[in-house]
């Protein structure tokens, strides 16, 4: 009997998220923490709450509560079609007192009023910050610049704008700006350089390890290549092309195309070979979509805080700054994290295969691990929102993961 091909996410609040601010944790530098909470937890939605609870250092009733207001606030910005990086539009979330503040800046006063109805229904207060939106303007200015940083900063991983200081913010790898007790300078250096290159006011910050494209079905069961444990498969879906129709599971582009899928989260057990059909890999994402073999159906879940009980995949959606999102990978397992970046430009070698990337990729604050590349990205509790992409080392100082937004994924691809 042929088996099902199901992917990894999870169902805990019954709401999604998309655009829009989401909550950011009391401790932004606090990094993911892998959560071995099966074992307490009955069902994978309590994992997910103990999960985020853990990451924000909050009750699991007070996590609970703030995943539905996330959702609630990310539905809404989803429906008003207000997206995360808006050129009359800059939001993000920030705890207050233990609360979820949403922070708006915008001149525009229709918009506004319609965040202010969505901030309301999500039951958090609302902050308009003055002046005019930056974020979409200043990411184009440095955009034009990118190639200058990459040739003139060693070490530079990657970069985006803080949506709250209007600063160029430069991810480097420490080895590259270490020099016994020069580091401190050296790290000035490197922000006075990109000041000069971009007119942005730059600020450094260090990874304790390299950011590298990771290589290592169901979503996030275990992909394999060429006879080596190769990446992970992301979610579920369905390519269209003519009158064909195919159904399948998105991964990495960068994994490859010969690929064969188990029916797990581990390189163990019956496999089947997959058939590429369409990527998308160039400077705005890192995605691919291989059909499954004859005989096997997609299902409708992806695995998610559990290696052994998939959870229902809603509708894709566009997680912003703040947000709190979640990843499968084969090599790290279950991680979480919070949302740093949704107009983030990589820089490490051969991250936009010989272009320069543009500022279309999320980072959020967990590392990866060789295998973890294609892994399901997700929101709230069963939102797909990206296919990982790479990072720096899990469990590493300054650890991040980088993920390719699905609004990305190639035409005729529906998840």
């Amino acid at each position: 009997m042929k088996k099902g091909f199901i992917v990894g996410v999870s169902s805990l609040v019954p709401l999604l998220l998309s655009q829009g601010s989401l909550a950011v944790a009391d401790d932004q530098n606090v990094g993911s923490v892998e959560v071995t909470v099966m074992a307490q937890a009955n069902t994978p939605e309590k994992a997910m709450v103990m999960a985020y609870a853990d990451n924000a250092g909050i009750s699991t009733s007070a996590a609970e509560a703030r995943m539905g207001q996330e959702q609630r606030l990310t539905v809404g910005m989803a429906e008003a079609r207000i997206e995360p990086i808006d050129e009359n539009v800059d939001s993000w979330v920030e705890i207050n007192g233990g609360s979820l503040v949403l922070h708006v800046r915008t001149l525009d006063t229709k918009k506004l009023a319609t965040i202010s109805s969505i901030s309301r229904s999500a039951n958090m207060a609302m902050v308009v910050e003055s002046g005019a939106p930056f974020v979409a303007s200043r990411t184009e200015q440095v955009s034009r610049r990118a190639n200058e940083l990459q040739v003139q900063i060693p070490g530079l991983m990657g970069f985006a704008v803080d949506v709250k200081t209007g600063e160029l913010v430069l991810d480097i790898y420490a080895e590259q700006i270490s020099d016994n007790t020069k580091s401190a300078s050296r790290a000035v250096d490197a922000g006075a350089v990109s000041e000069k290159i971009t007119g942005l006011a730059s600020r450094v910050e260090t990874s304790a390890s390299p950011a590298r494209d990771t290589i290592m079905v169901n979503g996030g069961v275990a992909l394999l290549t060429s006879g080596k444990v190769a990446c992970t498969s992301g979610f579920v879906g369905t390519f269209t092309s003519g009158s064909s129709s195919y159904q399948g599971f998105l991964t990495a582009a960068h994994c490859g195309e010969g690929l064969s899928y188990y029916y797990g989260t581990t390189a163990t057990g019956a496999s089947n070979t997959a058939t590429y059909k369409t990527k998308v890999y160039n400077s705005t994402a890192d995605i691919a979509f291989h059909a499954l073999a004859s005989g096997d159906t997609k299902g409708t879940q992806f695995y998610g805080p559990s290696p052994s009980s998939p959870i229902d995949q809603w509708s894709y959606g566009t997680a912003a700054i703040g947000t709190n999102v979640c990843r499968r990978g084969q090599t790290s397992g279950y991680y979480c994290g919070t949302i740093d970046s949704v107009t983030y430009t990589p820089t490490w070698a051969g991250a936009c295969l010989g272009s320069t990337c543009s500022a279309t990729f999320v980072k959020y604050w967990t590392g990866v691990k060789e295998g973890d590349s294609g892994g399901p990205v997700w929101s709230g509790t069963n939102m797909p929102v990206g296919i990982v992409k790479g990072g720096t080392d899990t469990g590493a100082a300054g650890a991040y993961t980088v993920y390719s937004k699905l609004s990305n994924k190639p035409s005729g691809v529906t998840v």
